[in-house]
């Protein structure tokens, strides 16, 4: 479970009895709420106290929720769109499978911006031939050489840029990837690079969609690898939080 800063008192103000309440000191306290909010402050199996130290926070200018990382929404519940069509009253998704997934303007809540970043592994295996004293003294000079396979490891990391649709009406939530989407939908407007198009249909949604809430911050430099280790990518459990701390501020507004 975490515990979560969605708002916080200055910098300037006194972070001893916070940081005393969390359990921390005050450096790590404001360390951890460095950077745009949310933030993570705590986690702890323990949900009942974290909401506990929540309540001593909120006195000092703190609001805070607790949550379940697990909780967090990934691909496997959105619809990871291929193409779109954009129509006056609703947009259809259509998946890698061809499945068709309309979503009316009216019941979008909220546009997401983010980039999520692959981390993965190559591996090259490279053949050297050596010399072998000992093969040589055996086979009285026949054999003077060895065959010796060695494997190398580099690791690698990708980046893409994203938009998430999110909806209110309890569907499944849409997300648009920067390099996996095809993009002649666009028409005349298609730009000849994914970045620039993305840009584009990000103008389109905006339009057409124009109660719904737009936030990027899952898309700032540092948001994402500020977060904590959690069992979802950084990337999901980022958006998750931003949901949260959005929802809060509109349920106390």
């Amino acid at each position: 479970m975490l515990l979560v800063a969605v708002q916080a008192p200055l910098p300037s103000a006194p972070m001893a009895r916070a940081a005393a309440a969390a359990g921390l000191t005050a450096a790590d306290l404001g360390n951890r709420l460095r950077g745009t909010l949310p933030r993570v402050l705590l986690s702890d199996a323990d949900g009942e106290h974290l909401r506990a130290i929540g309540a001593e926070l909120e006195p000092l200018g703190f609001q805070t929720v607790v949550c379940d990382a697990r909780a967090a929404p990934t691909d496997a519940e959105r619809v990871v769109a291929r193409t779109l069509r954009l129509g006056p009253r609703a947009l259809v998704a259509v998946d890698g499978a061809g499945g068709e997934h309309e979503c009316p303007w009216s019941m979008v809540e909220a546009i997401q911006r983010g980039v999520r970043v692959t981390t993965g592994v190559e591996k090259t295996t490279t053949t050297e031939t050596k010399l072998d004293v000992g093969r040589a003294l055996l086979s009285g000079g026949l054999i003077l050489t060895r065959k010796e396979k060695k494997v190398t490891e580099r690791k690698t990391e990708t980046s893409e840029l994203f938009a998430l649709v999110q909806r209110g009406d309890g569907e499944p939530d849409v997300i648009l990837y920067e390099r996996r989407m095809d993009y002649r939908f666009l028409g005349r407007d298609m730009q000849p690079a994914s970045r620039g198009n993305l840009e584009v249909l990000m103008q389109r949604l905006r339009a057409a969609a124009p109660r719904a809430a737009f936030d990027d911050r899952a898309a700032r430099p540092g948001f994402v690898s500020a977060l904590p280790a959690a069992p979802v990518d950084g990337a999901d459990l980022a958006l998750f939080l931003i949901t949260l701390a959005r929802r809060y501020a509109a349920a106390a507004g």
